[in-house]
């Protein structure tokens, strides 16, 4: 099995209306999907680096719903707001601790493991789909 397949064993998708769930509920598919990244990210450290991102980009596009192509989009936005915000500061961080939410924690991931440059939508609908690069 390929990391590109064991990563979309985790995939998660959340439900539209996620912002409609009870407190509870909402906190435990969070906490499933904490795991899902966290762990799938330990289980990838002998992976290749770009192997890491890619899973690391499967993971963060959980957390967005719609269409592919909108969850690119929204997450190449927020990547590259996040980059030219919060990146500066907490760049030497290995893993930002608990604390911080959810979305931050995975846009803090990508841009480490991508050394701290962004991806266009395209690339990252590409990455999704389980392509890298031009030939696929």
């Amino acid at each position: 099995m390929t990391v590109a397949e064991k990563t979309r064993l985790v995939t998660i998708e959340l439900p539209p209306n996620v912002d409609d769930l009870p407190e509870f509920a909402r906190r435990c598919m969070m906490d499933a999907l904490e795991t899902a990244i966290f762990g799938q990210a330990r289980e990838l450290q002998s992976a290749s680096p770009l192997d890491r991102r890619d899973a690391a980009i499967r993971a963060a596009l959980t957390l967005y719903t719609g269409a592919p192509s909108r969850r690119a989009k929204t997450l190449a936005n927020d990547l590259h707001s996040y980059l030219g915000n919060g990146w500066s500061r907490e760049k030497e961080i290995q893993d930002l601790p608990p604390p911080a939410s959810d979305s931050r924690r995975a846009l803090h991931t990508v841009a480490r493991l991508n050394g701290g440059r962004g991806l266009s939508w395209l690339q990252i609908l590409h990455i999704s789909e389980g392509h890298r690069g031009r030939n696929f």
